[in-house]
């Protein structure tokens, strides 16, 4: 079974505040135009994380670099965005060998394999409501067998699209009941109940399948993460 590793943050302690960090400095006159840069920034950002190869470093360090231009524009002083400049900086130290403790993993408490990541997770939350729509339309045309037909069906349409995976039916009933069965807040579970609280989900579930296998805003991990144990 894929593992998910502690919620985020959990419980953190209290800090002492610093009230000039709270202070404005002057604007950008034409914010609207600093969010059609920054937005333009991110695109190339997101296509660069998705295609570079790199683990999506670079990508990153340019989204980071774009944000802490737009709200610098804003009025918030640098000293405010000291978290953007610290992901900066882990990235540039893992191009130099250096090991940044933001990133470090974490010990498990029991050892063992570490958990699935949690962009891998959001996936197959995507593969189960996908699923779970070609069974609910199977289910609404009265079909007896909608569990198998729908399954199937999914498998047929996930393998006709441009996503980089190919599950069988088998894998993605597993991943439908599993994600479907979770009781813990993950990434895969939260997707999935609310692509599945959509009103197009409930009335014209196909139709709602097949808008996510179109979509291009759905963000897909490497093909063979489903082979992962």
């Amino acid at each position: 079974m894929r593992k998910a590793g502690p919620t985020y943050p959990g419980e953190l302690p209290p800090v002492k505040t610093r009230e000039r960090l709270h202070e404005k400095l002057d604007r950008n006159d034409d914010l609207e135009a600093a969010l059609d840069l920054v937005h333009a920034k991110l695109v190339q950002s997101t296509l660069r994380v998705e295609q570079v190869g790199d683990g999506g470093r670079f990508g990153v360090a340019l989204a980071m670099d774009a944000l802490i231009e737009f709200f610098s524009n804003a009025g918030l002083p640098r000293a405010a965005l000291r978290p953007l400049f610290e992901v900066q900086c882990a990235i540039v130290d893992a191009r130099r060998g250096v090991e940044s403790p933001i990133f470090r993993p974490d010990r498990l408490p029991n050892g063992g394999a570490p958990p699935t990541p949690a962009s891998e997770l959001e996936f197959e939350g995507y593969l189960a409501v996908i699923t779970e729509c070609c069974v609910a339309h199977f289910r609404l045309q009265r079909v007896k067998a909608y569990m198998r037909e729908g399954c199937k069906l999914a498998e047929q349409m996930i393998h006709k699209s441009d996503w980089p995976v190919r599950p069988t039916s088998t894998e993605l009933r597993e991943i439908r009941e599993r994600v479907r069965s979770l009781r813990d807040e993950r990434p895969d579970n939260q997707l999935y109940w609310i692509m599945m609280n959509s009103k197009m989900a409930r009335e014209r579930p196909l139709d709602w399948a097949h808008s996510l296998l179109q979509h291009d805003w759905v963000s897909r991990p490497a093909a063979k993460f489903l082979s992962n144990p």
